[in-house]
């Protein structure tokens, strides 16, 4: 019997994470207790893993823990290289699991399979996230999404919204993002991810940004529309997605070794805080480059 603590308590990173424990068990032949958050969506998929909360991990013990291992000093986050003597942020998000369990690196698609057997929403329709964690991992061009969707109206995609919260941001700073109009709005604290799922499941694909959502979306089995500048293209997975990203612009930041990441500032840029180019890695993105993204997608569809 071997008990793996996951870390993180972030869906990306619990969805990344637990195909390789199970590659490692199947290799090991052995019994394994998993301790996670949202181990609930992982049951059906995983049944030869054992799975229990954090918190019951953290009370009876654990032999391995697959994290990040920040070290953090006054709110600034640098890597343990002591844990890992690789920087975590150079390599591919799932490329740390393998790494820490002592395996190959391979690219392997989770798989969470959706309860329902037929969509909820009439229609062929199209699913977005547009809310994440700080700004920098936003898609900053102030009409893009709008443009996005009337574009997708116009060719007979509904789109359906679902992220947790309608409006996200900072108090602090006075920041807050919303959504698009002319979507259905299907955001809301009260549905637990499963109707997330489902939704995701049937929808023709999903847009979104570098967040939890996305890797639900390829865990399900539904085609990623990725908008990102925070990251570089290699952190995040490489099959069934299109990466809409521009590196002729300050990129990457999340990614860069030599800076120093800080969670606690909601405007976190740390080139260009403050003048005309902060988050350019997104802001520069045009609506246009993502319409075109979308109609190759859909042509090759077809």
């Amino acid at each position: 019997m071997k008990r793996i603590l996951f870390g993180s308590k972030a869906l990306g990173d619990t969805i990344a994470w637990i195909p390789y424990v199970e590659e490692y068990r199947k290799i090991n032949n052995i019994d394994i207790t998993v301790g996670c958050e949202f181990y609930d969506l992982l049951i059906d998929s995983y049944p030869q893993i054992k799975f229990i909360s954090r918190s019951q991990m953290l009370e009876i013990g654990f032999d391995l823990e697959i994290g990040f291992n920040w070290i953090v000093k006054d709110g600034i986050k640098t890597a343990n290289l002591d844990i890992h003597p690789v920087d975590f942020r150079t390599i591919p998000i799932q490329k740390l699991a393998s790494d820490l369990l002592g395996i190959d690196f391979k690219e392997i698609q989770p798989n969470i399979k959706p309860n329902r057997s037929k969509p909820s929403i009439e229609g062929d329709y199209v699913c977005i996230s547009v809310q994440s964690t700080l700004q920098c991992k936003y898609w900053n061009n102030p009409t893009g999404w709008q443009e996005v969707v009337d574009f997708l109206n116009s060719e007979g995609l509904k789109v359906v919204l679902i992220d947790q919260y309608r409006s996200f941001g900072c108090a602090k700073n006075n920041i807050w993002n919303y959504p698009p109009n002319n979507v259905i709005d299907k955001s809301s604290l009260s549905l637990d991810l499963w109707s997330r799922i489902n939704d995701l499941a049937y929808a023709k694909f999903f847009i979104g940004l570098g967040s939890g959502l996305s890797w639900l979306s390829w865990a399900v089995g539904t085609h990623v529309m990725m908008i990102s500048g925070f990251s570089k293209p290699f952190c995040e997975f490489k099959s069934n997605i299109t990466r809409i990203h521009n590196n002729n612009v300050c990129n990457g930041c999340y990614n860069d070794e030599s800076l120093s990441f800080n969670n606690n500032d909601w405007l976190w840029c740390p080139k260009f805080k403050g003048t005309e180019n902060a988050f350019e890695c997104t802001k520069s993105i045009t609506a246009k480059q993502v319409i075109d993204n979308i109609k190759s997608y859909l042509s090759n569809k077809t």
